[in-house]
Parts: structure tokens; sequence; C-alpha cells
């Protein structure tokens, strides 16, 4: 496992994951969030301030502060 292995792994789509990630602490706890990211964090606007609402309340294990209708999944 890499030293700097991270718990939760955001991506934006559907990633192919090589050889190297799936070694990752994330990606053998199934712990890979998947956003589009073209619509909600390369562009600024209010999508922009509901996407920092959902990685704020997907990284403090809050669902309670994530936007209900914001679109993403587990990988």
């Amino acid at each position: 496992m890499p030293a700097s292995s991270p718990h939760i792994l955001c991506t934006p789509n559907r990633p192919s994951l090589r050889t190297d990630r799936r070694e990752l602490r994330a990606v053998k706890a199934g712990h890979v969030a998947l956003v589009d990211g073209n619509q909600h964090f390369n562009r600024p606007g209010p999508r922009l301030v509901e996407a920092l609402e959902w990685l704020v309340g997907l990284l403090a294990g809050r669902p309670d502060l994530m936007p209900a209708d914001f679109p993403w999944e587990w990988m």
C-alpha cells in the first residue's frame, strides 16, 4: 500500500482503476465517490457551492450536510 494512501477518494466521472490505484486503502474499502466534475467542480457558480457542501458532508461523515439531490454514487 502506498505510504500516503487516502481513506476516501473522490474522482470525477468513472475512472479506470489502474493497477497502482487498486492498492489504495480507499479503493480496497470501496470508498471511491464518483461525481460529475464537469458539472459541479470545474465551473464557478451555484453548483460549486453545492459541491463544496457535499464534499464537507462526505469528509465529515455527515450526510445531513449534503444537498439531498446532489448526484453522486459510491463506486
